[in-house]
């Protein structure tokens, strides 16, 4: 059995793309709970707004960092809350589009910022949003890899799992653990 983790994530709408946190938390319920991850989801209503409509982006892989568009984000944001930013709180910018037109969101691992691109995930319907949070803060807060990594030799878009490119929602045991325990991950 694991403890109940109660992870917090903070929906920030950018330039007027925004999503219904309740719709969110109730999605983000459906994956997690059984893997005994209840999320609290918040709305940050401060008015954020920033000069770019897209983001650069590099992927997930096991190197995966912020790029110099993430950081200029990320920083405008943090100056725009001040006082009111939470270093234990996960923030997803809900943004247009990245500059990768393919590009659902991105979320390097193990770190606080993610991103959905609204425009290219809501191709596939409102579900294949709220799974894409889900694999974005996965990457994030509990460091899952992709299936298809070379550590796993699994055939990218084979399986129904959450960190593969389908729109599958399942997860295996050693992601429950990892989940439950995440390990460190170093950044480069």
């Amino acid at each position: 059995t694991y403890s109940v983790k109660r992870p917090m994530v903070v929906i920030v709408p950018v330039n007027g793309n925004d999503l219904n946190v309740t719709k969110v938390k109730e999605e983000l319920d459906k994956v997690f709970r059984p893997v005994a991850v209840e999320w609290k989801v918040d709305h940050d209503d401060s008015n954020f707004t920033y000069q770019a409509d897209s983001l650069d982006v590099t992927g997930s892989g096991f190197f995966s960092q912020y790029t110099p568009g993430m950081k200029k984000l990320n920083n405008a944001f943090l100056d725009h809350i001040k006082d009111k930013y939470d270093p234990s709180v996960l923030y997803l910018f809900v943004l247009e589009s990245s500059d990768d037109k393919n590009a659902t969101g991105d979320m390097p691992r193990s770190m606080q910022f993610g991103y959905l691109f609204e425009k290219t995930a809501r191709k596939g319907g409102d579900k294949a949003i709220y799974r894409t949070i889900a694999h974005e803060l996965s990457h994030g807060i509990f460091h899952l890899n992709h299936t298809f990594d070379s550590q796993y030799q699994i055939t990218r878009s084979s399986t129904d799992n959450l960190m593969d490119y389908t729109g599958g929602t399942a997860l295996v045991k050693h992601q429950w653990d990892a989940i439950h325990d995440p390990g460190l991950v170093i950044g480069m």
